[in-house]
């Protein structure tokens, strides 16, 4: 699909309990920087976004308290770490959970060449971090007439949804 293998610790889980979806997912371990990761293999326009939303599944097995990993993004000059969870505090071991982030244009640049990235910040090669069923999409907010705000969400496959929301000031996510 669109996501590259970071390196030596990340692969594709085909056993199947371990993952949320189906029998695959991503599995990261340990700490080798971008080998312990898994990106998009390219660059996403989204200029004239108001924001980014991700939803995946996760599932962590063996990793010790306060082992970590991250998503980041990518925002056309350097990788900026938008979610962290941590063994302990936001998750622990053998149980599934949904992450929902989203990704706002008025916090990050919004270039021609976005990416993202999960990168797992642990300890061993025992310690693991699956990443299944990953969902994301944009918001394009144009004014219209009178007080309303449309908003077109695209999602990753190229689906458009269009809803109507109350402008009450701010941009609405």
């Amino acid at each position: 699909g669109i996501w590259k293998d970071g390196g030596s610790d990340c692969a594709m889980y085909t056993s199947g309990s371990r993952a949320y979806s189906g029998s695959r997912a991503v599995d990261l371990q340990d700490n080798s920087g971008t080998g312990s990761s898994t990106y998009t293999n390219e660059d996403f326009n989204v200029t004239g976004f108001t924001s980014i939303n991700i939803e995946f599944y996760f599932y962590a097995y063996s990793m010790e308290t306060n082992e970590d990993f991250w998503v980041q993004y990518y925002d056309g000059s350097a990788w900026r770490t938008v979610a962290s969870y941590a063994r302990g505090t936001n998750f622990n071991n053998n149980t599934f959970y949904v992450a929902n982030i989203t990704v706002s244009s008025i916090d990050y640049n919004f270039p021609s060449n976005a990416e993202f990235r999960f990168m797992c910040d642990a300890s061993g090669n025992a310690d693991d971090v699956y990443i299944d069923a990953l969902k994301a999409g944009g918001d394009i907010v144009f004014r219209t007439a009178g007080t309303a705000t449309t908003a077109m969400t695209l999602s990753a496959n190229g689906d458009a949804i269009i809803s109507n929301k109350l402008n009450i000031g701010t941009v609405p996510y």
